[in-house]
């Protein structure tokens, strides 16, 4: 991760959930250690603190997606886009 949160992450919205997560043979392999997981892709805002060379220090808020499993937690979070 290229960055640091600062703050929860808030108004938390389903993108897709079981067979509609596309990877979900990836994260299972990745995640799981090959069980069947029931994955949720979920985005959300944040306030989060860049740590790369060229943005170090900006503080932004920021959308973010990330995927969700049962019995696994968050994983796989990623920047999209500055948040409004």
């Amino acid at each position: 991760m290229d960055f640091e949160l600062l703050s929860e992450i808030t108004q938390v919205e389903p993108i897709a959930r079981g067979a509609g997560v596309q990877i979900h043979s990836y994260l299972n392999h990745k995640f799981a250690g090959g069980r069947r997981v029931r994955w949720h892709k979920l985005k959300g805002v944040a306030w989060i603190e860049w740590m790369t060379l060229e943005k170090r220090g900006k503080i932004e808020r920021a959308e973010l997606h990330w995927f969700e499993g049962h019995g696994i937690g968050r994983v796989d979070l990623k920047y999209k886009r500055e948040a409004k």
